[in-house]
């Protein structure tokens, strides 16, 4: 499972088919494989970046784009090195804490 994960960084999320698939390889039901596979999205989603990976990322998100597009997301990924996800995860979670900030001080 962890080597479907890691082949699929940037999209890991399993149809059907495939979690049959890895449960049968595994010997696990589907549902033990898809709160594996939640459990390794949050994990990944969790992971705190390095001080310089977030000041790149804080400047995009201030001068360039608080949405970007998967394109912009891919080129982030590939110069500082880290997956397309964790990046999109990083922007929705900025975004969320924006909002949340705003709201709490209306």
């Amino acid at each position: 499972m962890k080597r479907w994960f890691t082949k699929n960084i940037n999209n890991p999320y399993a149809n059907s088919k495939y979690k049959k698939i890895l449960a049968q390889k595994a010997n696990l039901t589907e549902e033990q494989v898809a709160n594996w596979l939640r459990h390794e999205r949050r994990t990944i989603s969790n992971r705190k970046l390095s001080f310089d990976k977030t000041i790149i990322l804080n400047e995009f998100y201030e001068q360039k784009n608080k949405k970007p597009i998967k394109k912009d997301i891919e080129k982030l990924a590939k110069k500082l090195g880290i997956s397309a996800f964790k990046i999109n995860c990083w922007f929705t979670h900025k975004r969320f804490r924006e909002k949340k900030f705003y709201l709490m001080n209306k």
